[in-house]
């Protein structure tokens, strides 16, 4: 798959105000303007994403590069790389493990429950860290990028901090089990960085529904 034809520094002028956020030869992760349509909704000449991505990857797809946009994502896929299909969502409800950058080997990590939901959004339903709100997507095969966000008051239910954690997420082979890594950072409530904490790692399986003792003999129940 040929290189990337636009150099970093012609894309702080790209068309229409979106900007490239990460780029491999596998794929172009690009972050758009809330009012700039990602396909055409009629045929008028309307900018949308689509055009601009087309017009900056022209080298690329001239060259037999593919472009497939997913939201946000725009993903360059050589033909003898094409992603899977199978096995390249995180949707549904997990049971996540968290391991806290210099933790003792000896203690217990932080458990929680996480939702993710098919819209891009995922909910940590809470734990001793308190609850969070977020956004994934998927950037590779079986690879994810997510955010979580969370607000912190404090007695007199003032905000002093807010926390932001960007996490890295490798699904397993079979859908059922993910590990990833994580960087939190905690900002005041003007934005402004306080810390940054780097090196914790988690670990998550997927949950199903189960089937209790009377279920076969509930389906007989009128």
């Amino acid at each position: 798959m040929p290189a990337l034809s636009t150099t970093r520094v012609d894309r702080a002028r790209l068309p229409h105000g979106f900007t490239v956020v990460d780029e491999s030869e596998e794929y172009l992760l690009v972050d758009k303007p809330p009012f700039l349509l990602i396909h055409p909704s009629k045929p008028d000449g309307t900018p949308t994403l689509w055009a601009a991505v087309r017009e900056l990857l022209a080298f690329e797809i001239v060259n037999g590069g593919r472009v497939q946009a997913q939201g946000l994502l725009q993903t360059i896929t050589a033909p003898e790389k094409a992603v899977p299909v199978v096995n390249q969502t995180l949707e549904g409800t997990w049971l996540l493990e968290l391991r806290r950058a210099g933790q003792p080997a000896g203690q217990l990590p932080v458990s929680k429950l996480i939702v993710f939901h098919r819209d891009g959004t995922v909910v940590d339903a809470g734990s001793a860290l308190g609850s969070a709100l977020g956004l994934w997507i998927r950037v590779g095969d079986r690879k994810f990028l997510q955010t979580m966000f969370s607000l912190n008051f404090n007695e007199s239910q003032i905000l002093t901090t807010v926390t932001k954690v960007r996490v890295n997420v490798q699904l397993s082979p079979d859908g059922q089990t993910m590990t990833g890594t994580t960087e939190a950072v905690i900002l005041d409530p003007q934005g402004k960085v306080i810390t940054t904490i780097l090196g914790s790692t988690y670990s998550a399986v997927r949950l199903k529904t189960e089937i209790p003792g009377d279920f076969y003999d509930f389906q007989h129940v009128q």
